[in-house]
């Protein structure tokens, strides 16, 4: 039995749940194994095999599937065959805080959307931002920002900041506001990068509806890397494990009717082996792993991390 269902602007998808199995985006899953890959393709026609009668039909939002257990399967499959290597990621569940944003930006009931500038008579009177309730110190974090209307004005930005990153800028002051000082780096939609009030070319601008805008912060290595729909565009800061405070998600616009909302959100920490083969790796180079003392396993580990 075959399910075909057209791509939608709202990225939603048709898929088939059974007890034993599901098939979702292309990808098809075992529940009796756990996750195990049984099938993989490409496409994004949903197709279903059934086992059994009960088999029902529900829809699914592919940035906000409330099943726990598919987003699960989803996201490390999604996350691992186009984005970065990843072992024991899991799910992450922050929103965007209700106490720390500007008074022009609204918060949808579930906490995952943004509007910006929403007053039909005022529109846009300066720059406006909002940050996530979780701020991170260790570890690797994944997250995505998905444009629900296209970017425009000014600036629309999505980064990381400290707890004292700037939220808000009134007498329409319409400024870069993520990388305005030292306490924020943000990517702009029209391509650069900003950090200290400076800027430099990163990727090519962005103007679409429904664009999806990965962010990679490993605070292992001190780096945060953007992605444009699942394509990589390099790392665009060093440095971020020497900030010694809390980074938190960040985003920002200038312009009426902005609406930003979160897709997936996963989160990584190293076991203490896998911290010591990083710091390895961190001090030598790569004609020293052969010479290492220590099992083939453990130095096909090291360079792999």
């Amino acid at each position: 039995m075959n399910l075909n269902t057209p791509k939608s602007q709202n990225r939603k998808f048709l898929a088939k749940v059974s007890d034993e199995n599901i098939f979702i985006r292309g990808r098809y899953f075992n529940k009796g194994n756990r996750g195990q890959q049984i099938r993989v393709n490409k496409q994004t026609d949903i197709q279903h095999h059934s086992t059994t009668s009960q088999t029902r039909a529900v829809q699914v939002n592919f940035f906000q599937v409330t099943n726990k257990w598919i987003l699960r399967q989803l996201k490390r499959t999604l996350v691992k065959e186009d984005h970065f290597k990843i072992k024991d990621f899991c799910i992450d569940d922050w929103v965007w805080d209700q106490y720390h944003k500007s008074p022009e930006v609204m918060l949808s009931s579930d906490l995952n959307n943004a509007y910006f500038y929403v007053d039909p008579v005022y529109q846009s009177t300066g720059t406006a931002g909002v940050r996530g309730t979780k701020g991170f110190t260790n570890g690797e974090h994944y997250w995505e920002i998905i444009f629900l209307e296209p970017p425009a004005g000014t600036s629309v930005m999505v980064g990381v900041g400290t707890q004292n990153t700037l939220l808000h800028k009134s007498n329409h002051q319409y400024v870069n506001l993520i990388g305005l000082d030292q306490e924020s780096w943000g990517l702009s939609y029209k391509g650069t990068i900003w950090h200290d009030g400076k800027c430099q070319e990163y990727c090519e601008p962005f103007f679409d509806k429904t664009t999806v805008i990965g962010c990679q912060l490993n605070l292992y290595e001190g780096t945060l890397t953007y992605y444009i729909n699942g394509v990589s565009q390099g790392v665009a800061f060093h440095g971020l494990d020497k900030v010694n405070v809390p980074l938190y998600p960040v985003v920002s616009s200038t312009a009426t009717e902005t609406e930003l909302g979160l897709g997936a959100r996963t989160c990584r920490y190293l076991s203490l082996q896998e911290k010591c083969f990083l710091t390895i790796k961190k001090n030598l180079i790569i004609s020293d792993y052969d010479r290492l003392p220590l099992p083939s396993v453990m130095k096909e580990h090291i360079k792999d991390m």
